[in-house]
């Protein structure tokens, strides 16, 4: 086959096949409207040039070397099951057990994954929920605290006031006590005095 420029690159191979056969990317496979097919990872090599024999279909190989050389011992390379009608010749030899189709190693164990990924996010959303209720939580027993703190603050005012009324009817109580003392004592000295003239009028009288 024609070498190419990415044969020289990627040393003969490349990471996928594309349904035209000549694309030598993924990116120039879309654009031309054409299928790109990356090799599984059990088979990373693509053979970069129709060059293998195999009803001219390339394929993805275990090894660079078969990749470069374009053939490889049986099930050392695989097909895209979308490439397979391309040529009987290919899936005579898979029959045969000379190739495989080619398929995702990992899918499983990514779909495994995912399911992992699927209960720890449950998991997560869990903890989201409990985190928000015991936040809400901690909201009220806050709210509750400053509440309590303006109740209690509230109630000290409230004693501290009852305590100046105390202090202000005691004394007002002591000033009535001592207004009536003063009077009673203005009563007093008001009555000798009388008495006293009283006594002098009788005196002089005689």
């Amino acid at each position: 086959g024609t070498r190419r420029k990415i044969d020289r690159v990627l040393s003969h191979y490349i990471q996928g096949i594309c349904s035209n056969f000549i694309s030598e990317t993924e990116a120039d496979c879309t654009n031309s409207g054409k299928k790109w097919f990356k090799c599984p990872e059990d088979f990373p090599h693509a053979d970069s040039a129709v060059r293998n024999g195999i009803a001219h279909i390339p394929v993805c190989y275990t090894d660079r070397n078969y990749a470069e050389r374009g053939w490889g011992p049986p099930r050392s390379w695989c097909v895209p099951s979308h490439l397979i009608s391309y040529g009987p010749k290919v899936a005579e030899q898979i029959h045969q057990g000379l190739g495989v189709v080619c398929e995702r190693k990992f899918r499983a164990v990514i779909a495994e994954e995912e399911k992992s990924v699927d209960k720890w996010k449950k998991r997560a959303q869990d903890y989201k929920k409990t985190l928000d209720s015991d936040l809400s939580a901690v909201s009220q027993v806050d709210k509750k605290a400053d509440q309590w703190g303006k109740t209690h603050g509230e109630k000290k005012m409230k004693q501290q006031l009852q305590t100046e009324k105390d202090k202000e009817k005691k004394w007002k109580n002591l000033a009535k006590e001592y207004r009536q003392q003063v009077e009673q004592d203005r009563g007093s000295a008001e009555d000798a005095m009388k008495k006293l003239q009283d006594a002098l009028k009788y005196m002089n009288s005689g």
